[in-house]
């Protein structure tokens, strides 16, 4: 679907496009299996550009990295280098959902990475561990993208505010971009509408701020 929408729009360069691609691995411990090879992330990449009708990516996405070993997986960080001396990339990324701060960390010592996308939100417990391997990446020169930023809640507790919660994220001035979801146009325009301004209004601090975490939202 995307490949038909993305099919001869131009230039090329109005867009940015960063698919991600995932091998297998030990869901226990976050480690990869021996089937996860440098040929079958390539194998990957190759079929995703042509569902996509691109000849290049602009960023490509090692995808769900929870441990540092993983991150550092020789045989995924060679298939990166290859796509991206093959011009099949411009970049390449690590996106993160769980254990973050270690795999956030683990791409900034790399090296290697250019960005990483990662779950930051007002509901993780290691929140600081978060936000000093986000503002670590982002003075190592890599590109930080949050995801996950609007959470739900546990049944019974108050609704979260999205717009709260987005504005959260993006105060904080290492993080460069973020991907909220929507469904719907009036859950798409809530997320624009926070591109106008980041402040939290009085409302936003009494309702939401204290309850998102105490002192980390003022």
């Amino acid at each position: 679907m995307i490949g038909e929408m993305l099919k001869g729009r131009r230039p090329r360069g109005s867009f940015i496009f960063g698919p991600k691609i995932h091998l297998p691995r030990n869901q226990a411990t976050g480690l990869y299996e021996k089937r996860a090879t440098e040929e079958e992330f390539l194998k990957k990449l190759d079929a995703s550009l042509k569902r996509l009708k691109l000849d290049y990516v602009d960023i490509l996405y090692h995808h769900d990295v929870s441990r540092r070993e993983s991150a550092l997986y020789e045989p995924v960080m060679n298939a990166m280098e290859k796509a991206k001396r093959g011009g099949k990339t411009r970049f390449r990324g690590l996106t993160t959902h769980m254990n973050v701060a270690e795999a956030i960390r683990a791409a900034a010592d790399s090296n290697f990475y250019d960005v990483v996308m990662a779950a930051i939100n007002f509901r993780q417990k290691d929140q600081l561990q978060i936000k000093e391997a986000v503002a670590n990446a982002a003075g190592a020169g890599l590109g930080v993208v949050a995801i996950k930023v609007i959470r739900g809640v546990a049944e019974g507790e108050k609704s979260t505010n999205p717009k709260a919660s987005l504005k959260w994220v993006l105060q904080d001035p290492n993080v460069h971009a973020t991907v909220p979801g929507f469904s719907t146009f009036e859950e798409m325009n809530v997320d624009l509408s926070v591109m106008e301004d980041l402040t939290l209004s009085d409302a936003e601090k009494v309702r939401d701020v204290v309850r998102l975490r105490d002192g980390l939202l003022v």
